[in-house]
């Protein structure tokens, strides 16, 4: 037994849900790749409530539509934005699930939670911090696998306003490897 969990993050089944994390990011990535032939970015996409996941990608027709041109001032804001990119779902079904399986367990543990004052507890925020490890983890093993086949897609884990910015760029290089985007992604953060 991890004594760094809590009561209630060890009741939670993260191998299960890891597991159907894995499913629809594979049902994404295909739904993606086959209805568009030039994505370039695809973002796993949480709040940080927990309370929805899912997938944000862009095209680069998309991009180019936004940003007007890639000499444009806007257009590296556009190309790694994800609240500006076109595709806002895919696998739908699979990450409903997933999401449903988060809030049943959050209403369930509600008292574990949440204060009197319904502000979230440290219970909470480690069980959110051990799912969002999860989300990281499985996101990064999907992409040494699957996401070799797709070279020309740059992954990330995006939660609005919750990452620092040294975070999101630490995150932005564990899951890619072409060291321009990665430069590029970094310089729209300032670090």
């Amino acid at each position: 037994m991890d004594m760094g969990k809590t009561k209630a993050a060890q009741e939670f089944d993260f191998e299960e849900w890891q597991e159907g994390l894995h499913v629809a990011l594979v049902q994404a990535l295909t739904e993606l790749t086959e209805e568009y032939d030039e994505v370039y970015a695809v973002s796993l996409m949480a709040s940080s409530d927990l309370w929805s996941f899912g997938i944000a990608a862009n095209t680069k027709s998309y991009l180019l539509e936004q940003a007007g041109s890639e000499q444009s001032e806007d257009y590296c804001y556009y190309k790694y934005a994800e609240e500006e990119w076109g595709i806002m779902e895919a696998a739908s079904e699979e990450f409903e699930d997933l999401a449903d399986a988060v809030r049943n367990y959050l209403e369930e543990h509600s008292d574990d939670f949440t204060d009197e004052d319904y502000c979230f507890t440290e219970e909470y925020q480690a069980f959110r911090d051990e799912l969002f490890g999860t989300c990281l983890r499985t996101l990064r093993d999907f992409v040494k696998k699957e996401g070799t086949q797709y070279p020309q897609i740059c992954w990330n884990f995006y939660v609005r306003e919750f990452f620092e910015a040294e975070d999101m760029a630490e995150i932005y290089r564990l899951l890619n490897q072409n060291e321009t985007a990665v430069e590029e992604f970094c310089s729209t953060l300032d670090v």
